[in-house]
């Protein structure tokens, strides 16, 4: 359910994707965020394998897209609830 709560939400926000799309930047980063986690949150679903690095280079990622250092923020703030889990 997660995985397709995601996908469902990347959709709705799908118009907010890319380097020149309108929107405000939360927004946008919101978007981006969602569609980069859709798919790993779908291999979690059906029982395959998840790599944190994969993840979390996809959301830094987000900053080439769009400008700025939210993704690499974002990443930086996932990989530490991570290392204190």
């Amino acid at each position: 359910m997660l995985a397709q709560a995601l996908y469902e939400a990347s959709l709705l926000l799908r118009d907010l994707l890319g380097s020149n799309a309108p929107g405000q930047r939360s927004h946008r980063v919101a978007a981006h965020l969602l569609y980069a986690l859709h798919n790993e949150a779908e291999a979690l679903a059906g029982g395959g394998a998840f790599d944190i690095g994969v993840a979390l280079a996809k959301v830094a990622h987000i900053d080439a897209i769009i400008g700025g250092t939210d993704g690499s923020q974002l990443a930086a703030r996932f990989r530490q609830a991570s290392d204190d889990a």
